[in-house]
C-alpha cells in the first residue's frame, strides 16, 4: 500500500496531473451520495447503487460543476497533498513495526 501511495505522490507532481485530497477527519458538509465524474461543462457522468447515468443538459452539468466545487474548498493540493500522502505511506510502513 506504501508504494502505491508514494506512487500517487510522483504522478501528482507531473505539470498535466492534479490530485485533490480531501482527509477523513476533514468535516465536509454533506457527503456526496453517489459517485460522479464531471468531464468538462458539458458531459457529465453519475454511477449510483442501480445504475448509470450519463448527464448533458446544461442544468444537470452546471449542478455537478458547483457540487464538485464545493467539495474543492475542502481539498488539498499540490504540495500539500503530496505531503499527505507521503505521510499516509510512512504510517503504512511502520504499522507492521507495532
Amino acid at each position: 500500500m506504501a508504494a502505491q501511495i508514494e506512487h500517487i505522490a510522483r504522478v501528482a507532481s507531473l505539470a498535466n496531473v492534479a490530485i485533490e485530497i480531501i482527509p477523513f477527519r476533514t468535516r465536509v458538509p454533506v457527503g456526496p451520495l453517489n459517485v460522479f465524474v464531471v468531464y468538462d461543462d458539458r458531459l457529465v457522468r453519475v454511477e449510483s447503487e442501480t445504475g448509470l447515468l450519463v448527464l448533458r443538459d446544461l442544468t444537470d452539468v452546471r449542478y455537478y460543476l458547483d457540487l464538485f466545487a464545493q467539495y474543492q474548498r475542502y481539498t488539498l493540493r499540490g504540495d500539500a497533498a503530496r505531503e499527505f500522502l507521503l505521510k499516509i505511506a510512512d504510517d503504512f510502513r511502520h504499522e507492521g513495526d507495532c
